[in-house]
């Protein structure tokens, strides 16, 4: 609606004005709705909880074998500042000759590139990124990361959003779509992981087995 026609609306029927204003109010971003400094912590990818994981490695291409094991590979990201703004996090895979960087993204909408460290590892989706970049932002379902993919000789774009389930656990929508001549987006396949906090252990408690052998026992 143009300012004038609000304006008349609101002469003629409040209540309809109201009702209408309500209803176009955009949403609320994700960090404006939900406390960002609770992604801060230790959290560890399930290698049990997640849905529809091995076809998507599968439809990268994937042997059944490596789709397996990739689906199983423990992922970790150690936030340790967050906010509004931007994102620091230590990310380790430990499956790949322990391969762990720190970087910061800022979720300003821009692509910027993909920590070598990281993208040298490359599987599935990093590997298919020829421009080696991705964007972070937050919108109205959480934190959204995008890259761009040419995959199976065509354009897709693939965007993943991270959540808070709870205080305790985040999880990853994940989206693939293609893009065709005109620039309508197609998905193609939808997957979920879930990372759970596992804080690192402060103590620890030593615990000692007695041993001893048959001669110890009185017959």
């Amino acid at each position: 609606l143009k300012h004038q026609d609000i304006r008349s609306l609101l002469c003629s029927s409040p209540h309809i004005a109201t009702a209408h204003l309500v209803l176009m109010a955009p949403e609320k971003l994700y960090c404006d709705r939900v406390d960002v400094s609770l992604f801060h912590g230790r959290w560890v990818r399930s290698d049990s909880k997640y849905e529809n994981w091995e076809n998507y490695m599968l439809w990268y291409g994937m042997d059944d074998d490596k789709a397996r094991e990739e689906t199983i590979e423990p992922q970790i990201h150690i936030i340790t500042a967050a906010s509004k703004e931007q994102m620091t996090l230590v990310h380790q895979l430990p499956w790949r000759a322990g391969a762990q960087a720190e970087y910061t993204v800022r979720m300003d909408g821009e692509f910027h590139p993909i920590p070598q460290a990281l993208f040298k590892t490359a599987r599935t989706s990093w590997q298919a990124n020829k421009r080696a970049d991705w964007m972070h932002k937050f919108d109205e379902k959480g934190l959204l990361c995008e890259q761009h993919l040419p995959v199976k000789g065509k354009p897709h774009v693939l965007r993943y959003w991270r959540s808070l389930v709870s205080a305790n656990e985040i999880m990853v929508n994940v989206h693939l779509y293609e893009v065709d001549a005109s620039g309508q987006e197609k998905e193609v396949i939808h997957t979920i992981r879930y990372f759970q906090r596992i804080p690192f252990k402060e103590k620890w408690t030593a615990a000692a087995a007695q041993f001893f052998s048959g001669m110890d026992v009185a017959e």
